[in-house]
């Protein structure tokens, strides 16, 4: 039995209405399982028995009916839902305060990003400056004066809207860290990066460094 809008009828006879009133309301409180989409798709919720949802137990699937419930996850009470495959298939869409759960997984059919998201050309220099150790998306290097190092990517890019992430390795002076100037530009495709290393007195010092390059593509 379904629950029933037009229930009690007029016709039924005042001493048995409360039992016609109960056995609705029944209805409403445990399941509905005459729930169907409308010729818009529109689907209503089919509500489970309040009594479970602080329980560990997955409603009885049901043809062509989704569910979204609550229960117990073991911890706390999180919202699942259950599709009408055969057996049917659950998944736990809330975890304490976030989406999803350990074992949801995720599933796309396509992922889009542009590229200033992603590092657009890297490379490791030596100290010498006159060669790369490894690299990506660039060409050339070379150094000049006393810790001043030029770098020529290759012709890849569209602006000089970029960022940059260089580490230096260790330097020499009184300083465990080095300060960088870098200044970039752009011309037919092609970024020109100069670097300058200096140690904490300020005085220019060679060492090597990594340089990641970010954006600069579209």
């Amino acid at each position: 039995m379904a629950w029933n809008k037009d229930d009690p009828i007029d016709a039924v006879k005042l001493r048995v209405m409360p039992s016609e009133i109960r056995a609705n309301w029944l209805e409403i409180e445990e399941n509905d399982t005459a729930v169907k989409a409308n010729a818009l798709n529109q689907w209503s919720i089919h509500l489970i028995d309040r009594a479970t949802i602080s329980g560990i137990n997955t409603p009885t699937r049901i043809d062509d009916v989704g569910m979204v419930f609550c229960k117990n996850d073991g911890t706390n009470n999180e919202m699942f839902f259950q599709d009408s495959q055969d057996p049917a298939k659950e998944v736990q869409l809330t975890s304490d305060g976030a989406i999803g759960g350990a074992t949801t997984t995720l599933q796309l059919s396509s992922f889009s990003y542009t590229a200033n998201m992603l590092p657009t050309a890297l490379a490791v220099v030596p100290t010498a400056g006159t060669s790369y150790t490894r690299e990506v998306n660039f060409d050339t290097v070379s150094k000049g004066g006393t810790g001043q190092y030029t770098l020529i990517t290759d012709a890849v890019f569209t602006n000089a809207n970029v960022f940059l992430s260089i580490t230096p390795d260790a330097v020499s002076g009184n300083s465990a860290t080095a300060m960088i100037d870098a200044t970039v530009s752009i011309a037919a495709s092609v970024l020109t990066i100069k670097v300058k290393i200096r140690n904490k007195d300020g005085n220019d010092v060679n060492a090597g460094f990594h340089v990641i390059v970010h954006g600069g593509i579209v």
